[in-house]
């Protein structure tokens, strides 16, 4: 059976390599050229527009690329920090905005790099074909990102994430557009931050994100639970997944800042407790791991639904098709999420979160 993938993989991938060439060629209509499909605010988009038919299967080999070329198309000159658009439906019913954690970005966090599948755009563009979908990137430096006084710390990602997106969708005119968010680990802390501040803002173009989110997707996000030292050392072992020395230095300035993340926490949950009537959420957690990153007491939050992916923390965030049900359990939440939206005119419209049991 080994010996079959091994003969079988390699021809799979020249026929992506091929299929790609031809899409490229013959430019379809709705693709990077049709000004439908372009967002402006130096967004990029990246056009696929074929509609999958319902009986036609996800395949690993119809779209992706191989790397240099895949990133080249998503993230020209490798421009990875800020907001950017991936796809683009031309009437989106929602924004999916997908924010990464500390150590990671926009590209590598969601790509599974042995198929070349950048799921955001190869699979769900498919699947939820309706939301335009974007990516937020920003500077993953964990010694920067915890500092409270220093440059391009966690607040100031969480103003750029609420002043980026608010610029984009008032220069395309959809500022009422719903918002979902699917966030990886740490890139928890930063959307719940950025709700914050939208609640927070004086100047009324800011408060899109706090109005109109309707939804988070927590991939591997450590929540704080009762207690400051099992956030600090949920944070610690993050880093160590990422192959990082969790050095003194950076021990004490987990230990220094807690009071910083447990702000943060506090604060998110005001804001549900303010907006959980017409707001949702779900915890994922990583199944594998000889010494877990994220414990699922930690990814939780009490109330509402969580689920497992089975995977390591770092690998929770990548998926080569559509089967596998990771991928499948969080599509599930997004249809859940959406089906009231799509709800006909005169019909009930969204109504209380289904909270877990």
């Amino acid at each position: 059976m080994e010996s079959i993938r091994n003969v079988l993989r390699p021809r799979a991938k020249q026929l992506a390599t091929n299929e790609i060439g031809a899409l490229g060629s013959q430019q379809p209509q709705g693709g990077p050229s049709d000004p439908s499909n372009l967002a402006g605010h130096g967004a990029g988009t990246y056009g696929f527009e074929r509609k999958r038919p319902a009986t036609e299967a996800h395949t690993v080999d119809s779209e992706p690329k191989r790397h240099a070329s895949l990133q080249e198309n998503l993230f020209p000159k490798k421009q990875i920090l800020g907001l950017r658009v991936l796809y683009n439906p031309g009437n989106p019913l929602v924004d999916i905005v997908f924010v990464h954690g500390l150590t990671g970005n926009s590209y590598r966090t969601w790509l599974h790099e042995d198929e070349g599948v950048y799921w955001p755009v190869h699979l769900l563009s498919k699947d939820i074909p309706d939301a335009r979908i974007l990516v937020f990137g920003y500077d993953a430096d964990v010694t920067k990102f915890l500092d409270p006084v220093g440059q391009n710390n966690l607040r100031d990602h969480a103003s750029c994430l609420v002043g980026d997106l608010a610029a984009l969708r008032n220069q395309d005119k959809c500022t009422d557009r719903k918002i979902i968010f699917i966030v990886h680990s740490l890139g928890g802390l930063v959307t719940k931050k950025a709700l914050c501040l939208s609640e927070q803002a004086f100047e009324p173009h800011l408060h899109q994100l706090d109005r109109h989110t309707i939804a988070i997707a927590f991939m591997g996000t450590p929540h704080r639970g009762s207690g400051l030292a099992p956030f600090a050392s949920g944070i610690a072992n993050i880093l160590k997944a990422c192959q990082m020395r969790v050095n003194r230095e950076i021990l004490k300035l987990l230990e220094r800042d807690s009071e910083v993340l447990a702000d943060v926490e506090a604060s998110f949950a005001i804001w549900l407790r303010r907006n959980g009537s017409r707001f949702n959420l779900t915890c994922f957690f990583e199944e594998l791991e000889l010494r877990t990153v994220v414990h699922k007491e930690s990814a939780k939050i009490e109330g509402w639904p969580q689920f497992s992916i089975r995977a390591n923390h770092m690998d929770m965030t990548k998926f080569a098709i559509a089967e596998d049900m990771g991928y499948q359990r969080i599509c599930g939440e997004l249809t859940r999420w959406l089906d009231p939206l799509r709800t006909p005119a005169g019909s009930p419209g969204l109504l209380h979160p289904q909270k877990a049991l």
